[in-house]
């Protein structure tokens, strides 16, 4: 269970993970392009940072949507076929030092019906896609292995590691 977004009083170095599932409210949705969207999260304060290091990723869930095919998403054996709900995470597209009193998710929804071989279509970006502002979600975090601290330093597993060049692949 979520905890509801707490007060917070006028610290602008407040930071709103605590690694705790809370919620956050929906304050703009906006049409990147007919399958992708910016989802704009509003924190409990306007002053509030958060608090996500670079490298680091957030959970949201919401419920387990109804599949097609009992047992399947997609024509593949589900997983988490009979669970309540499910989480999936992301990183936000936004960073702490450039804006606070929200954050900014950039997701493409994967629609059911609409490819043959996804039936089901992605289960929390079709989620996020009928959010309408004002709504709640659950997010919790920082979490992951690896934080960029800065100057090529890396976080890895808890030790740092000086680098003077980075390779990076992203999938998502």
């Amino acid at each position: 269970a979520s905890k509801p977004m707490a007060p917070v009083t006028g610290s602008s170095s407040a930071t709103f993970l605590t690694k705790d599932r809370q919620q956050v409210e929906l304050a703009e949705k906006v049409e990147l392009s007919p399958d992708t969207r910016l989802f704009r999260f509003r924190l409990p304060h306007p002053e509030m940072r958060l608090g996500l290091p670079i490298g680091k990723h957030v959970k949201f869930w919401c419920p387990n949507p109804t599949p097609v095919k009992d047992g399947e998403w997609n024509g593949n054996p589900d997983p988490e076929a009979g669970k309540k709900e499910i989480e999936r995470k992301y990183t936000p597209s936004s960073l702490d030092i450039e804006k606070s009193g929200e954050f900014d998710v950039v997701i493409k929804v994967y629609a059911g019906a609409t490819i043959e071989r996804f039936p089901d279509g992605g289960k929390m970006s079709q989620y996020l896609n009928t959010l309408r502002v004002g709504d709640m979600i659950d997010v919790a975090g920082p979490f992951g292995l690896i934080e960029y601290k800065g100057m090529g330093t890396f976080n890895i597993r808890r030790k740092d590691r000086k680098v003077k060049f980075v390779g990076m692949l992203a999938g998502g």
